[in-house]
C-alpha cells in the first residue's frame, strides 16, 4: 500500500511548478491532493474540505503563509489540520513556527523522503 494512501493534502504555494511537483509526488504515494496558489484560495478550500495535513509556503502574496495560518486557526477554531510551513528563506526557525501554531517548518530545498516522513508523523 502506498505510504500516504487515503490522506488528504492541501498544497499552498505561489510557485506553480513546485505545487505541481508536490501534487504529482504525493498522488503517486496514494494521497488525494488539492492545490492553492495563495492563502485566500486555500482558506476557501480548507473551509470546504477536511484535510489531513496542509503544506504552505511562507512567502506569498497577498497573504503570507503565517497570515494564512493565523486565519485558518480563527476560521476553524478546532480540529485544525497540521500545517507544515515551507520556506526558501532563513526568516523563521522551526521552533518559532511551532510557537505560531505550525506543526513544523522545512527549509527549501528539502528532501522528498524527509517531507513524506514528516507528513506521516503529522497525520
Amino acid at each position: 500500500m502506498p505510504k500516504l494512501q487515503g490522506k488528504q493534502i492541501l498544497i499552498i504555494d505561489d510557485e506553480e511548478t513546485l505545487r505541481e511537483v508536490l501534487f504529482d509526488e504525493f498522488e503517486l504515494l496514494g494521497a488525494s491532493c488539492e492545490m492553492a496558489a495563495d492563502g485566500e484560495e486555500a482558506l476557501k478550500l480548507a473551509d470546504a474540505k477536511n484535510f489531513d495535513v496542509i503544506l504552505c509556503d511562507i512567502r506569498m502574496a497577498p497573504m503570507s503563509g503565517l497570515v494564512f495560518l493565523e486565519n485558518l486557526k480563527s476560521q476553524m477554531k478546532e480540529d485544525i489540520p497540521p500545517v507544515i510551513l515551507l520556506s526558501g528563506y532563513p526568516d523563521l526557525s522551526p521552533e518559532a513556527a511551532k510557537e505560531l501554531g505550525a506543526y513544523d517548518l522545512l527549509k527549501k530545498p528539502w528532501d522528498m523522503e524527509h517531507l513524506t516522513d514528516l507528513i506521516m508523523k503529522a497525520v
